[in-house]
């Protein structure tokens, strides 16, 4: 299991003085891999709930704009909204 404290050197590259320094963590009983592949290919609107809230926002905020294509996975869409990856390691 990957320990918050072997996580620190990574964040503190990117925040190495941080205002704040409360780090929160969940963990996963679930081989990395398998983890990372999920994110990959997760289709959001495969949820009602979070269908529903996305559905509610667009009316509450009238949104012109086209909904992501969410069937590329969880990340591929990120990355299309302008967010990168800091880092990577393989399978995990």
């Amino acid at each position: 299991m990957l320990q918050l404290s072997s996580i620190a050197p990574l964040l503190d590259r990117f925040m190495p003085n941080p205002d704040l320094q409360i780090r929160h963590k969940i963990v996963v009983r679930a081989p990395a891999a398998l983890v990372l592949e999920t994110a990959r290919t997760f289709d959001l609107r495969s949820t009602p709930l979070v269908r529903a809230i996305f559905w509610l926002r667009a009316r509450i905020l009238d949104a012109k704009a086209a909904a992501p294509d969410w069937s590329l996975g969880f990340v591929q869409v990120m990355l299309r909204m302008g967010w990168g990856i800091l880092a990577e390691e393989p399978n995990r």
